[in-house]
C-alpha cells in the first residue's frame, strides 16, 4: 500500500499495521487515549511519539538538534517515512517517488517529513541527488529513533536474524552483513522485489513517466517504442535501480554512515492524525519499504 493512498484514507476505528511479509512480529499501534486518565497514561507510554521524546535528530537544513517527537505537528495528518541510511537503495527509491507525491499531499493538507540514517552532510548530498526537499529532511546519525521505535535492526545485529553474529563474530562487519541481506538471507521479500524489477507488471504504472522526478527520457522513449506504454515494462524498475546504484557507489563516502553496522538497519513509515499514530509499516528487509 503506497504512502500516498494511506495518507489520503479516512481514519479507521483501529489503526492498521502494514502486512508485508516479515519474520519479526509487527509492533502494535496503540489507539487514541481514552477519557480515563489511568488508561490514557498507559496508552501514551506505547505511542510512537512518546517513544521518540528525548531522541535527538538534526535538521538537514542547518544541523540544529531537535527532539524527534517535535517533527510531528500536533494537528492534521502527517506522513513520516523513516528511511534507511542515505546510501541505501530503499531510501533513494522511496524518496524519488515521494517527490512526485508531494504536490498532491500538500494540496490535501498532508504534511510530509522524513528521517534518514547518517550525518547532516550526507542528508544534504542525498537531498541534492534525489531532489527530496532538504527542509523536510532530518538526520539520525546513530539510528536512535529507529531503535526507539523497534524497527528491524537487520541481519547479524542484536534483535535481528542471527543476531548473535555481532557478539560472537565481531570481525563480520556491516558490509558483509549487507551483502548477505542483498542475497535475501535475513531479508524477507528482497529477492521477489529484485526479480519483480526485471519482470515488470501489467498491473503497475510505468516507472519512467514524462515530468516524473526520476524520468529517464532516453530509456522511456526506447521502451515506449519497443514494449508499449501504460504499464511497468520488463527491466524498467531494474534500470532505475541500476542508475541509483551507480550514483550511490560513486558517492559512497559522502552518503554512507560512519558506523557500517547501520548499513543493514531497516526503517518504516508512520502516519499520524492529530498526534496519534493511525498507520505503521515496518520494513521487513531490503526493498521492503
Amino acid at each position: 500500500m503506497s504512502l500516498l493512498r494511506v495518507a489520503g484514507q479516512p481514519v479507521a476505528g483501529r489503526n492498521p499495521v502494514s502486512r508485508r511479509p516479515s519474520r519479526r512480529k509487527q509492533v502494535p499501534i496503540c489507539s487514541r487515549a481514552s477519557a480515563a486518565s489511568a488508561v490514557a497514561s498507559a496508552v501514551a507510554s506505547d505511542e510512537p511519539l512518546a517513544k521518540l521524546k528525548g531522541v535527538e535528530l538534526k535538521r538537514a537544513t542547518d544541523g540544529q538538534t531537535v527532539d524527534a517527537a517535535s517533527i510531528v505537528p500536533s494537528s492534521g495528518r502527517v506522513v513520516v517515512p523513516f528511511l534507511t541510511q542515505f546510501a541505501d537503495f530503499d531510501s533513494w527509491e522511496l524518496a524519488q517517488k515521494l517527490v512526485d507525491d508531494i504536490p498532491e499531499l500538500d494540496a490535501n493538507g498532508v504534511t510530509l517529513v522524513a528521517v534518514g540514517i547518517g550525518s547532516v552532510e550526507a542528508a544534504k548530498e542525498f537531498s541534492r541527488r534525489t531532489n527530496f526537499p532538504l527542509d523536510r529532511l532530518y538526520a539520525d546519525e546513530t539510528a536512535a529513533a529507529y531503535q526507539a521505535l523497534d524497527f528491524a535492526p537487520g541481519f547479524g545485529r542484536a534483535g535481528g536474524e542471527l543476531g548473535w553474529i555481532g557478539e560472537k563474530l565481531p570481525f563480520v562487519n556491516g558490509y558483509a552483513k549487507l551483502l548477505v541481506m542483498c542475497a535475501g538471507i535475513g531479508s524477507p521479500g528482497t529477492l521477489g522485489a529484485v526479480f519483480g524489477g526485471y519482470i515488470g507488471s501489467k498491473y503497475r504504472d510505468p516507472i519512467f513517466r514524462e515530468g516524473s522526478n526520476y524520468d529517464n527520457p532516453t530509456i522511456r522513449k526506447l521502451m515506449d517504442a519497443t514494449l508499449g506504454g501504460g504499464y511497468q515494462r520488463p527491466f524498467e524498475l531494474a534500470t532505475l535501480r541500476l542508475t541509483n546504484m551507480t550514483e550511490i557507489l560513486s558517492n559512497w563516502e559522502d552518503l554512507a554512515p560512519v558506523d557500517d553496522n547501520l548499513l543493514v538497519q531497516r526503517g518504516g513509515s508512520l502516519v499520524f492524525q492529530d498526534g496519534a499514530c493511525v498507520f505503521r509499516h515496518n520494513d521487513a528487509g531490503i526493498l521492503g519499504y
